[in-house]
C-alpha cells in the first residue's frame, strides 16, 4: 500500500471479559499514524503476509469465508457482526493449540522460532502459562513468558533509541491502575539514548528518573523527582531541580540555579556544580561511565517477527466457537465486530475502509502478520478481566479520531511493533496502552496524552507530551510460568586443591539485574534473588522493603 493510503486511518482499541479466563487489567485510548518504512534498520521487514486468500483488493470485498451465515460477498452494505457462540466463520486452516480443534498453519508458514504448542488453551486461559514463548539470549535457545517481556520493555514510562524533540512540555506521573487512578509525580521515569534535541523549549517536569544519553540543549525549568544523569555536554536555560542524585559526566552550561536533594557526582576536570547551588548531600568528584538507559542494541531488540510466526503456527482460530479465517479483516470494506473468547488468535492483515471492533474476551493474544491499517474506526473493547497482547510484524498506522487501549487499566494492553513505519498522531489523541515500537519514529502535530507507556525509535511533537505511567505493567505475569527462577540451593564449597568449580555447581541464572529471567529481583554472584539496595534493581528501579526492584515512590 502506498503513503496515501495510510493518511485516511483511524483505528481504536477497547475488550471485554469472560468468566473463567484468568487475566488481567485493561486500556482505552486514541492514536493516529502514517507508514514510512525503514529498511536500513534491523528487523524492519514483514515477511508474514499470507497470499490472498480471495479478498479483492480493489474492492474490498468480504470473502465468503469472513461473512457470517447466509451472507454472500455481495452483501457488503450490510454490517458484520461475528459472535464467539456462532460458526459464522470458516477456520480458515487455523492451527488450534489445545482445547480447540485441530488443524493446520493460520496461513501457512515455515518453521517457527517460536514454541507455544506445550501451552494448552485451558492452561492459557487459566493464567497457568505464558501468552506464548520468545526466542532469547545469545544461542537463541532460551524462552521467556511475555510477563517478563512486558516488565523488561516497560520500566520507563518514555524511552527512545534516539531523540525526543517537543515545543511544549514534557510531564510524567504514575498510577496503579489496580488501586486507582490517583497519579503521583513518580515512578514516570524517562530514558532516551540520543538528545532531548535542539528544538526542545518549555518545562520538563518527570515524576521519576530522567537519563540522557548524548545530553540535552534545553531552554526551560527541569524538575525531576528522581536522578538525573546526563552523559553528554548539556546546556540548561533555566532552573534545575532534582530530588535524589544527579550525575553530570561532562561539561554543563547552566545559566539559572541548581538544587539537588542528594549527592551529585562530576568527573575531575569537567563541570563543577557552582558553590551557590543547593545540594542536600554530597558533591563528590569521581570518575565514572554512564549506560544508555533503552535496550536498543540489535541483539535487545524483541524477535516481533518469530513471535507471530509462533503465532501463525500454534493459535486458537480453528476453536469450533470462533472458526475465525486469518483473512477475516483483510480488506475490508463494511462494519465488521468480532467476539473472540479466551485464546490466541493469528490474522494476516487488518485492513480496508470500514470501521472495525474486535471484542476481546479475558485472556488474549492476537498475532497480525502484516500491518494493522484500517481506514476507518478501530476498536477493542476491554472488560473488567480483559488483556491483551497485541503482536504486529507489519506498521501501526493510524490517523483520525479513536481511542487506543484502556486509559483506566493501561497495563492490561501489551501492543509489540515489528516494522518501522512512523506512527503519527493527529490532534488530541487519548492514549492506554504500553507500546513498543523501537524502529519506528513517532510524530505529533498536536499534544500528546498518554496513559501507559512508549519505547520508540525517536518522538517529535509540536506541542505538549504528557504521560502517566501505568506502575502495574511491573506486574504482569505473575503465575507459574513466567515466575523468576528460585535460588537453588548453595554449592558445596570446592576442596582447597580443586582449583576449578565442582561439577555440581549450578551455572549461573543472570548476568546482571537487567537480566529478563530475574523479574523484579535483583542479580547478586549470578543468582536471582532480592534487593538491599538501589544499585541492586536495574535503573530506573528502585528497591523497595520487601526486596523487590519497582517504580521509583515517593
Amino acid at each position: 500500500m502506498t503513503n496515501k493510503f495510510w493518511q485516511g486511518l483511524g483505528l481504536s482499541i477497547s475488550l471485554t471479559a469472560i468468566a473463567g479466563c484468568g487475566a488481567d487489567r485493561a486500556t482505552r485510548a486514541d492514536a493516529g499514524l502514517d507508514v514510512v518504512g525503514d529498511p536500513s534498520l534491523p528487523g524492519s521487514d514483514a515477511d508474514l503476509q499470507s497470499e490472498d486468500s480471495g479478498n479483492d483488493p480493489g474492492t474490498g470485498d468480504v470473502d465468503a469465508a469472513s461473512a457470517p451465515d447466509g451472507a454472500s460477498a455481495l452483501d457488503g452494505a450490510l454490517p458484520m457482526d461475528i459472535d464467539a457462540s456462532s460458526n459464522g466463520h470458516d477456520a480458515g486452516g487455523g492451527g488450534a493449540s489445545g482445547g480447540g480443534a485441530s488443524g493446520g498453519g493460520a496461513s501457512g508458514g515455515g518453521a517457527s522460532d517460536a514454541s507455544s504448542a506445550d501451552v494448552t488453551l485451558e492452561q492459557f486461559c487459566s493464567g497457568k502459562g505464558g501468552v506464548i514463548k520468545v526466542p532469547a539470549g545469545e544461542d537463541g535457545k532460551e524462552e521467556l513468558c511475555t510477563g517478563t517481556i512486558a516488565r523488561q520493555r516497560f520500566k520507563n514510562a518514555l524511552c527512545t533509541c534516539e531523540n525526543v524533540d517537543f515545543k511544549g512540555f514534557l510531564n510524567t506521573g504514575s498510577f496503579s491502575s489496580s488501586q486507582g487512578s490517583l497519579v503521583e509525580k513518580a515512578g514516570g521515569s524517562v530514558g532516551i539514548n540520543g538528545s532531548l534535541g535542539t528544538i526542545s523549549a518549555g518545562d520538563v517536569d518527570v515524576g521519576g528518573s530522567l537519563r540522557i544519553y548524548e545530553g540535552t540543549s534545553f531552554g526551560g525549568y527541569v524538575r525531576v523527582y528522581g536522578d538525573l544523569e546526563l552523559n553528554r555536554n548539556s546546556s540548561v536555560a533555566g532552573y534545575i531541580e532534582v530530588s535524589r542524585d544527579a550525575r553530570f559526566r561532562d561539561d554543563m552550561v547552566v545559566l539559572g540555579y541548581t538544587s539537588i536533594g542528594r549527592d551529585v557526582y562530576t568527573r575531575p576536570g569537567k563541570w563543577e556544580i557552582p558553590l551557590w547551588s543547593s545540594v542536600g548531600g554530597k558533591r563528590i568528584t569521581r570518575d565514572f561511565t554512564l549506560d544508555k538507559p533503552c535496550a536498543c542494541e540489535a541483539k535487545d531488540l524483541l524477535n516481533v517477527d518469530a513471535i507471530v510466526r509462533d503465532g501463525r503456527q500454534h493459535n486458537d482460530n480453528a476453536n469450533p466457537a470462533v472458526n475465525l479465517s486469518p483473512t477475516a479483516l483483510k480488506n475490508q470494506n463494511i462494519k465488521s465486530t468480532i467476539t473472540l473468547p479466551c485464546g490466541r488468535f493469528y490474522l494476516d492483515e487488518i485492513s480496508g475502509v470500514g470501521d472495525v471492533k474486535l471484542i476481546v474476551n479475558g485472556r488474549t493474544a492476537l498475532y497480525v502478520g502484516g500491518d494493522v491499517a484500517t481506514v476507518g474506526r478501530f476498536d477493542i473493547e476491554l472488560g473488567p478481566e480483559g488483556e491483551l497482547d497485541l503482536f504486529i510484524s507489519g506498521n501501526l498506522a493510524q490517523v483520525g479520531f479513536g481511542t487506543f487501549g484502556d486509559v483506566q487499566r493501561p497495563s492490561a494492553v501489551r501492543v509489540y511493533v515489528g516494522g518501522a513505519g512512523d506512527i503519527i498522531f493527529r490532534g488530541y489523541q487519548p492514549f492506554g496502552a504500553n507500546l513498543y515500537a523501537p524502529r519506528s519514529r513517532m510524530h505529533s502535530d498536536g499534544f500528546i496524552d498518554a496513559r501507559g507507556s512508549l519505547f520508540l525509535r525517536t518522538l517529535d511533537t509540536n506541542s505538549y507530551l504528557k504521560i502517566d505511567y501505568d506502575r502495574d505493567v511491573l506486574d504482569q505475569g505473575d503465575d507459574d510460568a513466567c515466575l523468576p527462577p528460585k535460588p537453588p540451593k548453595p554449592p558445596t564449597p570446592p576442596t582447597p586443591d580443586a582449583g576449578v568449580p565442582d561439577a555440581s555447581d549450578p551455572p549461573p541464572q543472570c548476568n546482571s539485574s537487567c537480566d529478563e529471567k530475574c523479574g523484579q529481583q535483583a542479580c547478586k554472584n549470578g543468582m536471582c534473588t532480592g534487593c538491599s539496595t538501589d544499585a541492586d534493581c536495574c535503573s530506573p528501579l528502585v528497591c523497595y522493603p520487601d526486596g523487590r526492584c519497582g517504580a521509583l515512590l515517593l
